[in-house]
């Protein structure tokens, strides 16, 4: 993974202010491992687009399922994060809620990305309690679909 200069110098700024060791970005700059951050109890993984020179934040907000009823919901939710550039979408491998910030590297200055990781942890503080009401389907449940309607 190419990391832009900016990007790096972005990141490392990022870095220093939360204590991370330039360690744990350095195999992220190589090799595009994912940096993790907690920041007052809240997980957050950075990636990086090499193709937007773009960073983004995620971090999971609740483990209930996403299904086509809850997503409606969710998306009610969280509607006034959208202009910050903020959503609410979907981890594939575990079906769970996650919140995603995106920012770009050519836009933001230092103080700029510390004011957008505090804001998306705050974002994550307050939707998480709204989020462990909605309802999810276990894995184990089945639902029925009706193909009849489908003409071959």
């Amino acid at each position: 993974m190419n990391v832009s200069q900016a990007g790096q110098i972005l990141l490392f700024d990022l870095a220093k202010h939360f204590d991370v060791l330039s360690s744990q970005i350095d195999p992220f700059i190589k090799d595009g491992q994912p940096v993790v951050l907690t920041v007052e109890d809240v997980v957050i993984c950075f990636a990086y687009s090499p193709m937007r020179d773009c960073f983004f934040l995620v971090t999971e907000i609740s483990d209930a399922l996403v299904t086509r009823e809850n997503l409606l919901e969710a998306f009610i939710l969280s509607r006034e994060l959208a202009c910050r550039r903020t959503r609410v979408a979907m981890e594939p491998s575990t079906k769970s809620f996650v919140l995603v910030r995106d920012f770009f590297v050519s836009n933001t200055r230092d103080v700029e990305a510390l004011r957008i990781v505090e804001e998306f942890v705050k974002d994550a503080l307050t939707l998480k309690p709204l989020f462990e009401e909605v309802p999810s389907i276990p894995l184990s449940a089945t639902v029925e679909r009706d193909d009849s309607w489908i003409k071959v």
